[in-house]
């Protein structure tokens, strides 16, 4: 039986939610030094696009303001360009842009748990200002892929 969209947005969720404890307090060179951390955001970032490529054609085509075929190509780059990676723009993406909203993703399966979404205030946290067209640094990640 194939998954439902509420369960690859839920997984969605979950790894918005690790991207914002794994980087929680943490500055940028912290994190270039950290390799488990970097590792971390980079297999969370990968989840995030795994689980949205696999949201329904329907669902996706429903909520065009999420940046379906970004967030996948994040996906697609970090798996089969691991090599040369960037970590200035992962980190830009994990704690500034990170891919959709996590209230956005919320809005399209409400039964999920509030507890999974991260917020947007705490001591060091960076913001979820998530990816949106024509924001500066998604024209960085357009570059980038």
């Amino acid at each position: 039986m194939p998954r439902e969209d509420a369960a690859w947005l839920a997984d969605m969720l979950l790894a918005c939610r690790k991207l914002s404890r794994y980087t929680d307090g943490m500055s940028f060179k912290k994190f270039a030094s950290d390799e488990r951390t970097h590792d971390a955001v980079l297999r969370a970032l990968e989840g995030v696009g795994e689980a949205a490529r696999n949201v329904s054609a329907e669902t996706q085509d429903e909520h065009g303001d999420i940046p379906w075929a970004r967030i996948v190509a994040l996906r697609n780059r970090l798996i089969h360009g691991y090599f040369e990676i960037n970590l200035e723009i992962v980190w830009q993406i994990a704690t500034v842009e990170a891919l959709p909203s996590a209230q956005q993703i919320n809005a399209l399966s409400p039964g999920i748990d509030a507890q999974m979404i991260p917020t947007d205030s705490g001591p060091g946290h960076h913001g979820q200002a998530w990816l949106r067209e024509g924001h500066a640094s998604a024209r960085q990640l357009h570059e980038y892929l």
